[in-house]
Protein backbone atom coordinates (compact mmCIF):
# COMPACT_ATOMS: atom_id res chain seq x y z
CA UNK A 1 0.00 0.00 0.00
CA UNK A 2 2.88 2.37 0.77
CA UNK A 3 4.43 1.57 -2.60
CA UNK A 4 1.08 2.22 -4.28
CA UNK A 5 0.81 5.67 -2.69
CA UNK A 6 4.06 6.80 -4.29
CA UNK A 7 2.94 6.78 -7.92
CA UNK A 8 0.34 9.58 -8.01
CA UNK A 9 2.70 11.76 -5.95
CA UNK A 10 5.55 11.03 -8.37
CA UNK A 11 3.23 11.79 -11.27
CA UNK A 12 2.38 15.24 -9.90
CA UNK A 13 6.05 15.85 -9.02
CA UNK A 14 6.83 15.06 -12.65
CA UNK A 15 4.07 17.34 -13.94
CA UNK A 16 5.37 20.08 -11.64
CA UNK A 17 8.57 20.23 -13.69
CA UNK A 18 6.36 21.53 -16.51
CA UNK A 19 3.84 23.43 -14.36
CA UNK A 20 5.80 24.94 -11.42
CA UNK A 21 2.65 26.23 -9.66
CA UNK A 22 1.66 22.68 -8.68
CA UNK A 23 5.01 21.91 -7.03
CA UNK A 24 4.95 21.02 -3.34
CA UNK A 25 4.56 24.06 -1.12
CA UNK A 26 4.18 26.40 -4.09
CA UNK A 27 1.19 28.43 -5.09
CA UNK A 28 -1.99 27.81 -3.09
CA UNK A 29 -1.46 26.40 0.44
CA UNK A 30 -4.70 25.67 2.33
CA UNK A 31 -3.46 23.74 5.39
CA UNK A 32 0.05 23.47 6.82
CA UNK A 33 0.37 21.24 9.91
CA UNK A 34 3.27 19.82 11.92
CA UNK A 35 5.76 22.31 10.48
CA UNK A 36 5.19 21.12 6.94
CA UNK A 37 4.67 17.46 7.85
CA UNK A 38 1.17 17.57 6.37
CA UNK A 39 0.36 20.17 3.75
CA UNK A 40 -2.83 20.58 1.76
CA UNK A 41 -1.71 22.63 -1.20
CA UNK A 42 -2.25 22.69 -4.95
CA UNK A 43 0.10 19.70 -5.30
CA UNK A 44 -2.08 17.71 -2.88
CA UNK A 45 -5.30 18.76 -4.62
CA UNK A 46 -4.02 17.79 -8.08
CA UNK A 47 -2.81 14.44 -6.72
CA UNK A 48 -6.24 13.64 -5.27
CA UNK A 49 -7.94 14.85 -8.46
CA UNK A 50 -5.85 12.36 -10.46
CA UNK A 51 -6.44 9.50 -8.02
CA UNK A 52 -10.25 9.75 -8.16
CA UNK A 53 -10.78 8.79 -11.84
CA UNK A 54 -8.13 6.05 -11.62
CA UNK A 55 -9.78 4.63 -8.51
CA UNK A 56 -13.18 4.76 -10.24
CA UNK A 57 -11.78 2.79 -13.17
CA UNK A 58 -10.68 0.11 -10.69
CA UNK A 59 -14.16 0.23 -9.20
CA UNK A 60 -15.50 -0.69 -12.64
CA UNK A 61 -13.60 -3.97 -12.45
CA UNK A 62 -10.56 -5.86 -13.69
CA UNK A 63 -11.67 -5.91 -17.33
CA UNK A 64 -11.91 -2.12 -17.50
CA UNK A 65 -8.44 -1.74 -15.97
CA UNK A 66 -6.91 -4.33 -18.33
CA UNK A 67 -8.39 -2.73 -21.46
CA UNK A 68 -7.13 0.73 -20.52
CA UNK A 69 -3.76 -0.72 -19.50
CA UNK A 70 -3.21 -2.30 -22.92
CA UNK A 71 -4.08 0.97 -24.65
CA UNK A 72 -1.73 2.91 -22.38
CA UNK A 73 1.03 0.35 -22.91
CA UNK A 74 0.94 1.01 -26.66
CA UNK A 75 1.09 4.78 -26.10
CA UNK A 76 3.95 4.39 -23.61
CA UNK A 77 6.08 2.03 -25.72
CA UNK A 78 5.65 3.78 -29.08
CA UNK A 79 7.99 6.77 -28.38
CA UNK A 80 10.55 4.47 -26.73
CA UNK A 81 10.50 2.25 -29.82
CA UNK A 82 11.28 5.32 -31.95
CA UNK A 83 14.03 6.28 -29.50
CA UNK A 84 15.51 2.77 -29.73
CA UNK A 85 15.62 2.84 -33.54
CA UNK A 86 17.14 6.33 -33.72
CA UNK A 87 19.67 5.67 -30.95
CA UNK A 88 20.89 2.34 -32.27
CA UNK A 89 21.08 3.79 -35.79
CA UNK A 90 23.17 6.67 -34.42
CA UNK A 91 25.48 4.30 -32.51
CA UNK A 92 26.06 2.02 -35.50
CA UNK A 93 26.55 4.95 -37.88
CA UNK A 94 29.13 6.57 -35.60
CA UNK A 95 30.93 3.40 -34.53
CA UNK A 96 30.03 3.82 -30.85
CA UNK A 97 30.66 0.79 -28.62
CA UNK A 98 27.79 0.77 -26.12
CA UNK A 99 29.62 -1.76 -23.91
CA UNK A 100 32.54 0.57 -23.24
CA UNK A 101 33.11 1.22 -20.42
CA UNK A 102 31.55 -2.01 -19.16
CA UNK A 103 31.68 -0.81 -15.55
CA UNK A 104 31.68 2.59 -13.86
CA UNK A 105 35.32 3.76 -13.77
CA UNK A 106 36.89 3.16 -10.38
CA UNK A 107 34.28 0.57 -9.38
CA UNK A 108 35.04 -3.14 -8.90
CA UNK A 109 33.04 -6.11 -10.20
CA UNK A 110 31.28 -6.90 -6.91
CA UNK A 111 29.51 -3.54 -6.33
CA UNK A 112 28.76 -3.32 -10.05
CA UNK A 113 27.02 -6.72 -10.06
CA UNK A 114 25.25 -5.92 -6.77
CA UNK A 115 23.97 -2.66 -8.21
CA UNK A 116 22.84 -4.35 -11.41
CA UNK A 117 20.99 -7.11 -9.52
CA UNK A 118 19.14 -4.59 -7.36
CA UNK A 119 17.95 -2.77 -10.48
CA UNK A 120 16.96 -6.03 -12.20
CA UNK A 121 15.01 -7.25 -9.17
CA UNK A 122 13.13 -3.94 -9.04
CA UNK A 123 12.37 -3.84 -12.77
CA UNK A 124 11.06 -7.40 -12.89
CA UNK A 125 9.00 -7.46 -9.70
CA UNK A 126 5.24 -7.73 -9.81
CA UNK A 127 4.67 -11.12 -11.42
CA UNK A 128 3.04 -12.28 -8.19
CA UNK A 129 0.57 -9.40 -8.37
CA UNK A 130 -1.86 -10.95 -10.88
CA UNK A 131 -2.39 -13.89 -8.50
CA UNK A 132 -4.89 -11.75 -6.57
CA UNK A 133 -7.13 -11.29 -9.63
CA UNK A 134 -6.77 -14.68 -11.33
CA UNK A 135 -10.09 -15.72 -9.83
CA UNK A 136 -11.67 -13.18 -12.21
CA UNK A 137 -9.82 -14.51 -15.28
CA UNK A 138 -11.35 -17.07 -17.65
CA UNK A 139 -9.25 -20.20 -18.35
CA UNK A 140 -6.77 -19.02 -15.74
CA UNK A 141 -3.80 -21.34 -16.33
CA UNK A 142 -3.75 -20.97 -20.11
CA UNK A 143 -4.38 -17.20 -20.01
CA UNK A 144 -1.68 -16.45 -17.44
CA UNK A 145 0.85 -18.73 -19.15
CA UNK A 146 0.26 -16.99 -22.48
CA UNK A 147 0.55 -13.60 -20.77
CA UNK A 148 3.96 -14.56 -19.35
CA UNK A 149 5.20 -15.88 -22.69
CA UNK A 150 4.25 -12.60 -24.37
CA UNK A 151 5.11 -10.12 -21.62
CA UNK A 152 8.56 -11.29 -20.49
CA UNK A 153 10.28 -10.90 -23.91
CA UNK A 154 8.43 -7.61 -24.40
CA UNK A 155 9.58 -6.32 -21.00
CA UNK A 156 13.18 -7.35 -21.75
CA UNK A 157 13.09 -5.55 -25.10
CA UNK A 158 11.41 -2.48 -23.58
CA UNK A 159 14.28 -2.13 -21.08
CA UNK A 160 17.28 -3.23 -23.13
CA UNK A 161 16.69 -1.55 -26.48
CA UNK A 162 15.98 2.03 -25.28
CA UNK A 163 18.81 1.75 -22.74
CA UNK A 164 21.23 0.58 -25.45
CA UNK A 165 20.02 3.38 -27.71
CA UNK A 166 20.47 6.00 -24.96
CA UNK A 167 24.00 4.82 -24.18
CA UNK A 168 24.88 4.96 -27.87
CA UNK A 169 23.36 8.40 -28.41
CA UNK A 170 26.33 10.37 -27.09
CA UNK A 171 25.49 11.99 -23.72
CA UNK A 172 27.71 11.02 -20.77
CA UNK A 173 30.14 9.09 -22.99
CA UNK A 174 32.80 7.65 -20.71
CA UNK A 175 30.93 8.85 -17.60
CA UNK A 176 28.12 6.33 -17.01
CA UNK A 177 27.75 7.46 -13.39
CA UNK A 178 26.45 10.81 -14.67
CA UNK A 179 23.18 9.30 -15.97
CA UNK A 180 20.27 10.70 -13.97
CA UNK A 181 16.50 10.55 -13.80
CA UNK A 182 14.91 12.20 -16.84
CA UNK A 183 17.86 11.66 -19.19
CA UNK A 184 15.76 9.58 -21.60
CA UNK A 185 13.92 12.81 -22.41
CA UNK A 186 17.25 14.59 -22.93
CA UNK A 187 18.32 11.80 -25.31
CA UNK A 188 15.00 11.99 -27.15
CA UNK A 189 15.43 15.72 -27.65
CA UNK A 190 18.96 15.18 -29.01
CA UNK A 191 17.99 12.35 -31.37
CA UNK A 192 14.52 13.33 -32.57
CA UNK A 193 13.91 16.90 -31.49
CA UNK A 194 11.11 18.48 -29.52
CA UNK A 195 8.40 16.13 -30.85
CA UNK A 196 10.14 13.03 -29.47
CA UNK A 197 10.89 14.84 -26.21
CA UNK A 198 7.20 15.63 -25.78
CA UNK A 199 6.11 12.07 -26.61
CA UNK A 200 8.62 10.60 -24.16
CA UNK A 201 7.39 13.01 -21.47
CA UNK A 202 3.82 11.91 -22.12
CA UNK A 203 4.86 8.25 -22.05
CA UNK A 204 6.61 8.73 -18.71
CA UNK A 205 3.51 10.30 -17.19
CA UNK A 206 1.26 7.54 -18.56
CA UNK A 207 3.64 4.91 -17.17
CA UNK A 208 3.03 6.25 -13.64
CA UNK A 209 -0.72 6.19 -14.27
CA UNK A 210 -0.49 2.59 -15.46
CA UNK A 211 1.58 1.54 -12.46
CA UNK A 212 -0.90 3.09 -10.06
CA UNK A 213 -3.93 1.48 -11.69
CA UNK A 214 -2.33 -1.97 -11.92
CA UNK A 215 -1.04 -2.01 -8.34
CA UNK A 216 -4.34 -0.62 -7.06
CA UNK A 217 -6.13 -3.46 -8.86
CA UNK A 218 -3.97 -6.19 -7.33
CA UNK A 219 -3.62 -4.57 -3.88
CA UNK A 220 -7.33 -4.08 -3.22
CA UNK A 221 -7.97 -7.82 -3.51
CA UNK A 222 -5.67 -8.54 -0.56
CA UNK A 223 -7.79 -6.89 2.19
CA UNK A 224 -10.86 -8.30 0.43
CA UNK A 225 -9.51 -11.85 0.83
CA UNK A 226 -8.48 -11.18 4.44
CA UNK A 227 -11.96 -9.87 5.19
CA UNK A 228 -13.54 -12.98 3.64
CA UNK A 229 -11.49 -15.07 6.10
CA UNK A 230 -12.59 -12.81 9.00
CA UNK A 231 -9.15 -11.25 9.53
CA UNK A 232 -10.63 -7.86 8.64
CA UNK A 233 -14.20 -6.52 8.94
CA UNK A 234 -16.65 -8.53 6.83
CA UNK A 235 -17.98 -5.47 5.01
CA UNK A 236 -14.62 -5.14 3.24
CA UNK A 237 -15.35 -8.40 1.40
CA UNK A 238 -18.55 -7.12 -0.23
CA UNK A 239 -18.56 -6.64 -4.02
CA UNK A 240 -20.38 -3.92 -5.93
CA UNK A 241 -22.21 -5.33 -8.91
CA UNK A 242 -22.04 -2.82 -11.75
CA UNK A 243 -23.55 -3.10 -15.24
CA UNK A 244 -21.00 -4.44 -17.75
CA UNK A 245 -18.32 -4.67 -15.04
CA UNK A 246 -15.97 -7.65 -15.01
Amino acid sequence: MLNLALYPILLVDYLATRVPDIARGKGLVIVDLFHGGFVVDLHWIVTVALIVPMAYLNYRGSRAVSEYSVEMMLLILAPFAVLAVLGIWHAVGNGINVLSPFMVPGQSVHPSVAGALSVIVWLYLGFDGPSTVLGEVADTHRTYTRALVISIPLIMAAYLLPTTAAIGSGPHRGSPADWAQGDFIVVGDALGGIWLKVLLSLGSALALVGLFMAILLTSTRVPRALAADAYLPRWMARDSRLPNAA
